[in-house]
């Protein structure tokens, strides 16, 4: 299942300011070529937590990803570490695909759009070959 809901501009500039200002990357992950920051909760105030979840206590992690023109992320899930995954798109470059029910379903990106799915869906990034900024994380950890 996936839900769609959107997020405010002033939220998309705070990520982009922690982006801009962050000096901490996460070098172990399954990404190729992206620069991805490590947790970056504690950075996020209340209000824009409570704009992923209304129970802003069981976000309880946000990463920023940068895709560079030929970054990738492949099939993967996040089942081992939450029971919901979430996108916050931060521009309108590419999209995600979902593999749901046997069928590929593709989420167009969309600047402000949050989705929020069940983390054992198998999901990868399309990014059209251009530079592209999301934010990502996990609600109701395992």
């Amino acid at each position: 299942m996936v839900h769609r809901k959107s997020v405010s501009t002033d939220f998309i500039n705070l990520l982009f300011d922690i982006f801009k200002n962050n000096n901490e990357w996460d070098t172990e992950n399954i990404t190729s070529k992206c620069l991805l920051t490590k947790n970056v909760i504690n950075k996020i105030p209340v209000n824009f937590i409570k704009q992923i979840y209304d129970d802003y206590r069981q976000v309880h992690h946000l990463h920023i990803l940068k895709y560079p023109e030929f970054g990738k992320l492949n099939w993967h899930n996040h089942f081992v570490f939450e029971k919901k995954s979430y996108i916050i798109y931060m521009d309108n470059v590419g999209g995600t695909f979902f593999k749901i029910n046997n069928k590929l379903v593709f989420e167009n990106s969309e600047k402000n759009k949050l989705v929020i799915f069940d983390s054992e869906l198998q999901h990868k990034a399309y990014n059209d070959d251009e530079i592209r900024f999301v934010a990502a994380g996990g609600i109701y950890k395992k």
